[in-house]
């Protein structure tokens, strides 16, 4: 292969992996920010829910229904602070998944070099070309560690962000259900 070729050869590879990259991480980016758009409602929903009961119930009933009732408003209100605890959850293996992410992208476009090299990488009276074999071999392994557990936790964080959600309606319920409850005495 000639010098010519070679040069040609990086360029259409680069160009390649350039217009991939972009792709991936406008996508990624388009889905991180519908993640946090999501995890921040549930945290908004949990939280009103949480502070605004109390207040709710003390406008609409009277002292004595509500030491009647105090026990299904503080389950209520302990649903709610449940679906807090896991949109908290959530952030945090949101975060630990796009560390895992990140690193695993990386490593596997160091890999990609090293395939480069390990195709051109007869230097003088040295040939490296099993040496790099043997790097992008350990770096291929590392980046499919890496995503598969980056995909276990953006599994993980999709169903801490779902259970938020089902405590809120949880919590709206059992709220809904201690409205009814006075209603009936």
């Amino acid at each position: 292969m000639s010098e010519f070729d070679n040069k040609n050869t990086f360029e259409i590879e680069h160009k390649i992996l350039t217009r991939g990259d972009a792709e991936f991480t406008a996508m990624n980016h388009m889905s991180a920010s519908y993640g946090q758009l999501g995890i921040r409602s549930s945290f908004v929903l949990n939280g009103g829910g949480l502070f605004a009961m109390p207040a709710f119930f003390a406008a609409i009933l009277q002292k004595s229904e509500i030491l009647m009732v105090m026990d299904s408003i503080v389950l209520s209100g302990g649903v709610f602070i449940l679906g807090i605890f896991c949109a908290a959850l959530s952030c945090g293996v949101a975060y630990v998944n796009y560390q895992l992410a990140g690193d695993g992208a990386l490593l596997g476009a160091n890999s990609e070099l090293y395939g480069f090299w390990k195709r051109n990488g007869n230097k003088g009276n040295f040939d490296l070309r099993d040496f790099y074999a043997k790097k992008q071999e350990y770096n291929d392994l590392k980046a499919k560690n890496f995503m598969k557990w980056a995909k276990y936790t953006a599994r993980g964080g999709l169903l801490l962000a779902i259970m938020s959600y089902l405590f809120f309606i949880g919590g709206a319920v059992a709220a809904g259900y201690t409205l009814l409850s006075i209603a009936d005495h």
